[in-house]
């Protein structure tokens, strides 16, 4: 039986693979890098929308939903920093994200992440 720790929540260091399609059903558009890593939850203004959509997943889960590029950033907040750049486009890109690892931040990781954040400003993307 699955533990406490394999569940996405507050400080876990999370990693995920991104895949990224012009329908739901087919993956068909490259991104680079296909994976991110991040601390889930640290924002000082609560879960950004991504967030939400993986809380309280585990290993192996997946979320799926479209959104236009151009909003990537009001969708992952902070985090656009951590995901593959889209493709230029207006039209909406479908998105997989599957969880492939959880595990708990340790301290370093957690300040090094906020350093990171407050340095660049939590809704930031650009240059990333």
């Amino acid at each position: 039986m699955p533990s406490a720790e394999d569940i996405v929540e507050g400080l876990r260091k999370i990693s995920v693979t991104v895949e990224a399609g012009t329908t739901a059903e087919r993956m068909d558009l490259e991104i680079r890098p296909g994976s991110a890593e991040f601390i889930f939850g640290i924002a000082t203004e609560g879960l950004t929308p991504l967030e939400a959509r993986l809380a309280g997943k585990r290993v192996g889960e997946t979320v799926a939903f479209s959104l236009e590029p151009r909003r990537i950033s009001t969708v992952a907040g902070h985090l656009c920093r951590h995901l593959p750049k889209l493709p230029d486009k207006e039209e909406p890109v479908f998105l997989r994200i599957r969880i492939e690892d959880i595990r708990p931040a340790d301290n370093r990781e957690v300040v090094r992440a906020m350093a990171e954040m407050s340095a660049c400003g939590e809704g930031c993307c650009g240059g990333h």
